[in-house]
């Protein structure tokens, strides 16, 4: 039953925790739907409607009427919250064997699958990470008739309750603790507060918390009807004057949890927080095992509200245990009256129980209630009770101020500093009692125009754990978001398929008209990623300004630079320049004119990177080296850690400053390809030997100022040399291309040696005003000396940045030495320029 319903991503800025616990990912089924039960968006329409899930049991069960009685071996009720068809889905999508599969439990398999969800919903890494499994479960083994004979070599490892807990570390390749839980109808509950617990103490980097039950037989079910606490209709009336019992239900939920400080660094979709927890147990205050100990459940409240840092007169909501039966309700409601009411000024306490729509999930209920209250917190909607329709005259509502609510309300925090505040209680009918504490999450969108991206072509990513369950997913998709926005499926499905072992993509206008590829198996460990810096070249005037309207994160990058240009120069470089810019300032230069000087080519090209850069970052993409490309290297010292970008952003301007100097004083370049570098010094000897030259007094020439690859050059010059070698390379050379770039100066030859003084002054003086080391953090490779950088980056190495030629041909080989053939290079640039000059340097190398 893999879920295909979704939520979109929003990512956020938080205020981090890392006491707190980041809930990232949800997934549940629940009694209720027509077919296979209600997965989580399901689950949340459903509440709202004050939904229930009680049906009869389904024949595949048992026979109902058959067991149906007071007698011993009878049960009392012919319902419950049962999902009616209850599909496993194919295990072999999950790389489980027919044989195997045959041998499973249910309860086994229906967890495999919401922790899948889970897992895809969150887009958190998981595969070969520390990532710990806490499940609550009971026996859910084989039906309670099986025959002996029928056990075979699978029985076991199908059937143990150690292996649902194992199975998903197993399929998922997850290598944290992994344990099962069981305290029964709290079970959940304690598989997150230990959860918690090893997040804290580093046991684990985050983990998946689970709850599963399955009802397949009458056994349990008729041993609680002799109990006395199974509703004879069938209905968990929680709270209600009419409460008789509870409904047993099915229940198999999961969530993905993880620091919240590093969720919020990682850039997780973050839902809501989980603050604090806390297990007590009952003793034998009530001289009964299955007596609730009002005492007992009142301490784990408060040291749940104290490890938080909170009191319980703060809650804005209590998701209560609420299990409908007369004593319980009954103990429970009061004693939590009792202890919220404490300190509360009169306000009133809202309480809730879901159980009143889905039946008691046992090992699964705390999960019910928590995505319940996780989707509250996140779409800041009180959602109502199932069934409630005249209070509890046992429970004192008027006493504590106690309200049931029976519609959906806006869900307002008393404390707006605070935020919203909720809290869930959970008791297992030993004694063994838990309640958790959550927080909304504090978000403050960073990409709220995200979403704006909507031109097509889109790709569409789909992953799986085998080819099988690939082509499962991609026809389940279809079928399913075919109304969905593309842009907004892009992005979601991309972030499901990363974390899958094969993975299959299409590219196109919709879904629903793409044909994907072959799945195929992705490595365990990402191939080597290198962010490449363009040097000048790619600028263009329309450069950036759709990533400046769509992506905060570029935006402030941009405004963040500018604001130090603003203050460093006195003027801002965007309304000078009108870069980025949606409207242009009428006065700026874009909007008088599309030429491009010296200065603001340097700035323009630093601006860009280190906002594109930041966004890539933020995006996920971590390179494992960097190299620039001449004036690309003055971004890559901030990229690399080596400086910061109040430092960068004044050497830009330093750059440009000196560079005005010699801007349109005769210089120029130009690119050639298609020949290697003997055949062009030949032509350029050509050339300035039949060249006149019309500058009296002054001894002109052309250098070799990048080697971009051996068959891809710079070239600097005088600007009447570089346009006679274009001209001559056109007319008369066939294969060869040549072309003059947009820039007014010959950098990379000696004919910037008249700034050599200004912009030596300019960097020392920065240089003195924020002292080192200015070493690279992650690897670099220099195309200065086409060496990695070992050293600190100093004046002398900026100079010959500007002045050396570039040395890229030679770099490019190096890094693949060391990264090997299936490194990426991602380009840094407005527009891409040194793509295929990459590609050609590793062909000849």
């Amino acid at each position: 039953m893999v879920s295909t319903s979704f939520s979109i991503a929003r990512p956020s800025y938080a205020i981090t925790d890392p006491h707190a616990m980041a809930i990232v990912g949800i997934s549940i089924a629940a009694p209720g739907g027509v077919d296979d039960g209600l997965d989580t968006e399901e689950f949340y329409e459903f509440l709202k409607s004050r939904g229930s899930g009680i049906i009869t049991v389904p024949k595949d069960r048992w026979n109902a009427e058959a067991y149906h009685g007071t007698q011993p071996g009878k049960v009392v009720t012919t319902k419950g919250g049962f999902i009616p068809n209850f599909t496993l889905g194919d295990p072999q999508e999950f790389g489980i064997t027919p044989a195997e599969a045959a041998q499973m439990s249910c309860s086994q398999t229906a967890a495999l699958h919401q922790a899948f969800n889970a897992l895809q919903r969150s887009g958190v890494d998981y595969r070969g990470t520390n990532t710990g499994v806490y499940i609550g479960c009971a026996g859910g083994g084989p039906p309670f008739d099986m025959d002996i004979t029928e056990a075979g070599a699978y029985y076991m490892t199908g059937t143990s309750l150690a292996i649902n807990a194992n199975r998903i570390s197993y399929v998922f390749d997850m290598t944290g603790p992994s344990m099962p839980v069981d305290t029964a109808c709290s079970a959940s509950l304690t598989a997150m507060h230990l959860a918690v617990q090893a997040i804290r103490n580093g046991e684990c980097d985050q983990a998946v918390v689970a709850g599963v039950n399955v009802i397949l037989s009458p056994l349990e079910t008729s041993s609680f009807s002799q109990l006395g606490v199974l509703s004879p209709d069938g209905i968990s009336k929680s709270f209600d004057e009419d409460a008789n019992g509870y409904a047993r239900g099915d229940v198999v939920g999961a969530v993905v949890i993880k620091r919240h400080d590093l969720a919020v660094k990682d850039h997780d979709r973050i839902l809501a927080t989980l603050v604090g927890s806390a297990l007590t147990s009952c003793g034998s205050l009530m001289g009964s095992l299955t007596t609730p100990s009002p005492d007992a459940q009142t301490q784990a409240i408060k040291n749940a509200y104290a490890d938080a840092g909170l009191v319980p007169s703060q809650a804005d909501f209590v998701e209560l245990h609420g299990t409908g039966t007369i004593v319980g309700d009954q103990i429970e409601a009061n004693a939590a009256g009792a202890c919220f009411s404490e300190g509360r000024d009169g306000r009133e306490i809202v309480i809730g129980s879901v159980k009143s729509n889905v039946g008691h999930g046992e090992m699964g209920a705390y999960m019910s209630s928590l995505v319940k209250v996780v989707m509250m917190l996140d779409r800041k909607q009180l959602l109502p009770n199932g069934y409630f329709k005249k209070p509890s005259s046992k429970i004192n509502f008027e006493k504590y101020n106690l309200r049931v609510p029976i519609k959906v309300e806006d869900f307002v925090a008393h404390d707006r500093k605070q935020g919203l505040i909720a809290s869930i209680s959970s008791f297992g009918f030993g004694g063994s009692c838990g309640h958790t504490v959550l927080r909304e999450h504090d978000a403050r969108p960073v990409l709220a125009d995200y979403h704006g991206l909507n031109s097509a072509p889109y790709l569409f990513a789909v992953g799986g754990l085998t080819p099988r369950g690939v082509n499962s997913l991609i026809e389940s998709y279809k079928a399913d978001y075919a109304d969905v926005n593309p842009a907004l499926l892009s992005e979601h499905l991309g972030s499901r398929a990363r974390q899958s072992s094969w993975r299959s993509y299409a590219v196109g206008d919709s879904l629903s008209q793409v044909k994907f590829t072959e799945p195929v198996m992705v490595p365990k460990r990402a191939a080597p990623l290198i962010f490449c810096f363009s040097g000048q070249g790619p600028q263009h005037w329309q450069q950036g300004r759709d990533l400046f309207m769509k992506y905060s994160v570029f935006r402030e990058s941009i405004l963040a630079s500018d604001k130090i240009h603003t203050e460093y120069a006195g003027k801002s470089f965007l309304a000078n320049s009108g870069l980025f810019l949606p409207n242009p300032p009428p006065d700026s230069i874009l909007a008088k004119s599309l030429s491009w000087p010296a200065d603001m080519i340097s700035i323009s090209i630093a601006f860009f990177q280190i906002a594109l850069f930041d966004l890539l970052i933020y995006l996920g993409l971590k390179p494992d080296a960097i190299v620039g490309h001449s004036i690309g290297e003055t971004a890559v010292m901030y990229a690399s850690g080596a400086m910061s970008r109040e430092m960068i952003v004044k050497i830009a301007i330093a750059r440009g400053g000196a560079l005005c100097l010699v801007d349109n004083n005769g210089g120029a370049m130009a690119a050639i390809s298609g020949c290697d570098e003997q055949t062009i010094q030949d032509y350029i000897n050509a050339v300035v030997e039949l060249s006149d030259n019309p500058r009296a007094g002054v001894t002109d020439s052309l250098y070799i100022a990048a080697r971009n690859s051996p068959t891809d050059f710079g070239v600097s010059g005088a600007e009447y040399l570089v346009d006679a070698l274009t001209s001559y390379i056109d007319q008369w050379v066939s294969g060869v291309m040549a072309r003059k770039l947009r820039v007014g100066t010959a950098v990379h030859s000696p004919y910037v040696d008249p700034c050599e003084a200004q912009y030596r002054q300019e960097l020392y003086r920065i240089f003195s005003s924020y002292p080192g080391p200015h070493k690279p953090s992650i690897p670099v490779m220099s195309t200065v000396t086409a060496e990695f950088v070992k050293d600190e980056y100093t004046v002398d190495y900026l100079w010959d940045n500007m002045r050396q030629p570039v040395r890229f041909s030679d770099a490019i080989p190096k890094l693949m030495d060391k990264f090997g053939e299936s490194t990426t290079f991602v380009e840094i640039a407005p527009h891409p320029v040194l793509s295929q000059v990459c590609v050609f340097s590793l062909l000849h190398s």
